[in-house]
């Protein structure tokens, strides 16, 4: 959700109420710093100190401790210094500022160890699309039950995610889509209209629109090779075949599509000697009844092994 929408808030509520409700209760708050996961904690303690709840939870330094001997706590951003925690609720705050997947890797892998474990994950969108928090979209939006209805997408399965951001092609004067991405009562359209003339165009779609990687080229949605799985006939036919050479440091990879826009063929060869292993293979392909309509592949790379 863009800037600005109560997700710390929001955050803050659910952490606490599983603390107060919920015999033995371990909650673990998250950030890409310590004094960014502080906010969500200062956010909890100020509802902890709430008449209602004084004599139910203590307040400590970056703790609060609830009924039962529950613990609610704020961690370090170093991953590895996290891998022996175990919480029945990890809430992860601001996950496109996580500068590397190390803390995201230990919550979610800290899941394991408890059955009713969950991970509550907020944020606003990253401008780049290859961090933790794109990655953990990446995989939502490839789960089969994904849909948008304007500007709300909601995916379930094992993840489920909600997320509130403007389409790619938004007019960026159209003020009332966009406050209709940012449900907080706050953000009228002349509100939003003021955001835009405050910023450049780049940092009000990412914080005002919530949109996704957007110094980076897309040619594909995300989710589209997740939902071309499925089975595929390996009966020898014509394909068009690609090849992409790599060396001593990168993998070589030899791709048969269909014309029905099936991959029945994927080899990946390593080494110096990979050139002449997918030379090798197309020969293969051929022999056992392939017909290659066909080769694409790097003229700089490949050019001597090709013959008419």
């Amino acid at each position: 959700m863009a800037r600005g929408n109560d997700k710390t808030t929001t955050a803050a509520l659910l952490g606490l109420h599983y603390l107060v409700t919920t015999p033995g209760a371990s909650v673990t708050i998250g950030a890409a710093s310590r004094d960014q996961a502080r906010i969500a904690f200062e956010r909890m303690r100020g509802f902890a100190s709430h008449p209602t709840l004084e004599e139910r939870v203590t307040i400590r330094h970056l703790e609060l401790r609830g009924p039962e001997a529950g613990l609610l706590r704020v961690i370090p951003s170093d991953g590895p210094r996290a891998h022996g925690l175990s919480s029945g609720l990890y809430i992860a705050d601001e996950l496109w500022a996580w500068p590397d997947k190390g803390l995201l890797e230990a919550m979610l892998t800290g899941l394991i160890k408890r059955p009713d474990a969950k991970l509550l994950a907020i944020s606003t969108a990253p401008a780049h699309i290859d961090t933790p928090w794109g990655r953990m979209r990446t995989r939502a939006l490839g789960q089969s039950d994904v849909r948008r209805k304007g500007v709300f997408v909601e995916a379930r399965g094992t993840i489920r995610w909600l997320e509130w951001s403007a389409p790619e092609d938004t007019d960026l004067d159209d003020f009332k889509l966009a406050a209709r991405v940012n449900p907080a009562p706050r953000f009228t359209p002349a509100v939003l209209q003021e955001a835009r003339d405050r910023v450049g165009e780049l940092t009000y779609r990412q914080f005002h629109l919530n949109q996704t990687g957007i110094t980076e080229a897309q040619w594909l949605p995300p989710g589209s090779w997740q939902s071309c799985r499925g089975p595929v006939d390996l009966t020898p036919r014509d394909v068009w075949l690609g090849i992409d050479i790599g060396g001593t440091r990168a993998a070589t990879a030899l791709v048969g599509v269909t014309a029905e826009l099936e991959v029945p063929i994927c080899r990946v060869f390593t080494g110096d000697e990979a050139v002449l292993a997918v030379t090798d293979a197309i020969l293969e392909l051929q022999r056992d009844g392939w017909t290659v309509r066909e080769i694409a592949y790097d003229p700089w790379r490949y050019r001597a092994s090709v013959t008419p």
